[in-house]
């Protein structure tokens, strides 16, 4: 959870920096910051599971390895 805060909070001064710099509308800078903050979540989802399925595949084979003398 930390490094979901972390990513979204470091996602904000990018869109900031077009609503001051390039005087982008806000409302659509907005809806950008949301879609974006969404598809960087799912995406960390998606390594936490995939990272978790490879554990649970390391940790069966090495049960099965242990039961084997």
């Amino acid at each position: 959870m930390p490094s979901a805060i972390a990513s979204t909070l470091a996602l904000a001064p990018v869109f900031a920096k077009r609503a001051i710099f390039h005087k982008e509308p806000g409302g659509e800078l907005a809806l950008n910051f949301v879609m974006a903050a969404l598809w960087q979540l799912m995406n960390m989802w998606f390594i936490h599971l995939i990272i978790t399925k490879v554990g649970m595949i390391y940790i069966d084979a090495e049960v099965l390895r242990e039961g084997n003398n």
